[in-house]
């Protein structure tokens, strides 16, 4: 029985994207604008940058990471250890060093 209250409150988060218009995402309580890039097809290198999220598994490749700044619940999709790897982020984007808080750790940041 104790399952079923913890199944609701995840349905209640995470969910019904018809409640938003159709180029938007049901997160968490509110409904986020998804990555116009995606639906334009006219970077799939870095579809879902952007994307809002709240953990890592709402993010959809090549986005592997859900940034979220200190005292927020919800951020958006990146991509981790940038700095080993040329373009993996948007031409906009930079790459930020995190490695003060965890070695050798860096992300896509939005501009």
């Amino acid at each position: 029985m104790r399952a079923i209250p913890i199944l609701l409150l995840f349905a209640a988060c995470t969910g019904d994207d018809s409640l938003c218009d159709h180029d938007q995402k049901y997160l968490y309580g509110l409904c986020y604008e998804v990555n116009a890039q995606v639906d334009a097809g006219t970077d799939m290198a870095h579809a879902h940058f952007g994307d809002p999220c709240a953990i890592d598994d709402d993010c959809a490749a090549p986005a592997n990471y859900c940034a979220i700044e200190s005292g927020e619940v919800s951020g958006y999709c990146s991509h981790t250890n940038c700095l080993d790897v040329d373009g993996v982020c948007p031409p906009t984007w930079t790459c930020l060093d995190l490695g003060v808080y965890q070695p050798e750790f860096s992300i896509c940041k939005q501009p």
